[in-house]
């Protein structure tokens, strides 16, 4: 104010920019999924702000029933990134419950996530059998037919083979509304006991050779 007269001696104005991150949800329920077998669901990380940002969860923690895909990344601003959460129960279990799961974000509060699901036996109806004969340390291959796909969606299955004697590929796809089939190689390293040898109560060859696959 000069002689009574007031006048502006200068104009101020500024901007702030920030970091604003946050996931889609923060709790997923994947529900029943056999144990062996794996389900996957995706949740966003959203970044509303100004400046691009670093996340890295804390994957140790999800084990052993819970992965996350990409542990770590980047997320530029206003922008979102989709990230993979996988539910591959190791044992029958009805609450299987993972709390406030973390992913450190750079600049910012860490992000928390909670994973619910249920560990279920795989039904005996859905089981079939399977004879193969070769000799030892020579591979013979059948082919298991999988169900026919109902959906408009690619089939993408993780087949969990057990005994080493066995083995298959790590992925099998059904197209949509077709019917799959996965190709088993059975390659012995022990002989099996011969007729003789399974009267013989004292013999140590098992009788047969025992696997299974589990396709989900």
């Amino acid at each position: 104010t000069m002689a009574g007269d007031t006048r502006p001696l200068l104009t101020i104005s500024g901007a702030c920019q920030g970091i604003d991150v946050k996931l889609e949800v923060d709790i997923i329920s994947f529900g029943p999924v056999c144990v062996g077998s794996r389900l996957t669901r995706r949740v966003d990380i959203q970044n509303a702000g100004d400046i691009g940002t670093k996340f890295q969860w804390h994957a140790r923690s999800f084990g052993p029933d819970f992965s996350v895909e990409p542990a770590k990344g980047f997320i530029g601003p206003q922008s979102e990134t989709s990230i993979a959460i996988t539910f591959h129960p190791t044992a029958i279990n009805d609450d299987i419950r993972y709390d406030s799961l973390l992913c450190d974000v750079e600049g910012t509060e860490p992000l928390q996530l909670s994973l619910l699901g249920e560990g279920v036996a795989q039904p005996d109806s859905d089981e079939s059998e399977v004879s193969f004969t070769t000799a030892v340390r020579t591979e013979v291959k059948q082919t298991i037919a999988l169900p026919k796909n109902p959906t408009s969606d690619t089939w993408r299955l993780r087949p969990v083979v057990e005994n080493p004697y066995w083995t298959g590929a790590e992925m099998v796809e059904v197209a949509p509304g077709a019917s799959g089939s996965y190709e088993v190689t059975y390659r012995p390293l022990a002989m099996t006991a011969t007729d003789d040898e399974k009267e013989d109560e004292g013999y140590g060859r098992p009788e047969h050779h025992k696997g299974s696959v589990f396709v989900a």
